[in-house]
């Protein structure tokens, strides 16, 4: 019987069976996490412990929103100056968070959980 192992460290599933890989066809497998794979942004390290860091074009007075699962907003900051590392640094306890990139206009740039662990 085949079990399917999802990673959400790194956003990818694998299909555990015993058939030889080489008749795997891996184009059947799906994954919800298929946004990460079509972001300009990275965030690490995931699981973190509230201090991370997130990596992509990032341009002045873009904004950083923070969410936990109940979709409250827990964290807000505004981008002052283009880089290219945003280290971010909170006070979040335990939990799955959702972190949303907007621009000036408030469209969505990124969309990426993250998982707290302290």
């Amino acid at each position: 019987m085949a079990a399917l192992l999802c990673n959400v460290v790194y956003y990818e599933a694998e299909l555990f069976t015993p058939v030889c890989p080489e008749y795997l066809d891996k184009n059947m497998l799906q994954t919800s996490f298929d946004e990460h794979e079509k972001s300009e942004f990275v965030i690490y390290p995931i699981p973190n412990n509230g201090s991370f860091d997130m990596i992509g074009e990032l341009k002045k007075d873009m904004h950083l929103t923070i969410m936990n699962m109940d979709g409250k907003i827990v964290h807000l900051q505004k981008i002052t100056e283009e880089t290219s590392i945003l280290s971010i640094r909170t006070n979040l306890s335990n939990g799955t968070y959702t972190v949303l990139l907007t621009d000036e206009n408030e469209a969505q740039l990124a969309r990426i959980k993250i998982v707290v662990i302290k």
